[in-house]
């Protein structure tokens, strides 16, 4: 059962920080137009590493009941966090799109004058 604790813990703490550097991301990053999915993809993949690793190390200092219970905050932060976004997702869907932008006779009125 411990074994099994473990690989949750680091499993769940790579996650969780993966979620949170990729949701924090856009305070990093300017706007980025067309790459800005790829500089929130490149914050999660560093977040997955760097609380991977993190996680990784910090099992081996926790005790027991410790272990136990930060798997469980960290199981429910993601719970939250992934219906949060499910949340937004539906938000959005409801909101209206704007209307397209009406086409401008640029080119027909310097053909005219020509």
């Amino acid at each position: 059962m411990l074994k099994l604790i473990s690989f949750l813990f680091v499993f769940f703490g790579a996650i969780l920080t993966a979620l949170m550097a990729m949701s924090l991301s856009r305070f990093f990053v300017e706007s980025s137009g067309m790459a800005g999915s790829a500089s929130v993809l490149v914050w999660g993949i560093l977040g997955l590493i760097g609380g991977g690793i993190g996680s990784f190390m910090l099992k081996n200092r926790l005790s027991q009941s410790q272990l136990n219970m930060s798997t469980l905050v960290f199981g429910l932060a993601i719970t939250a966090f992934v219906f949060w976004i499910y949340i937004r997702i539906q938000q959005n869907k409801k909101t209206e799109p704007s209307p397209p932008i009406p086409p401008t006779d640029v080119l027909n009125k310097e053909d005219q004058s020509v």
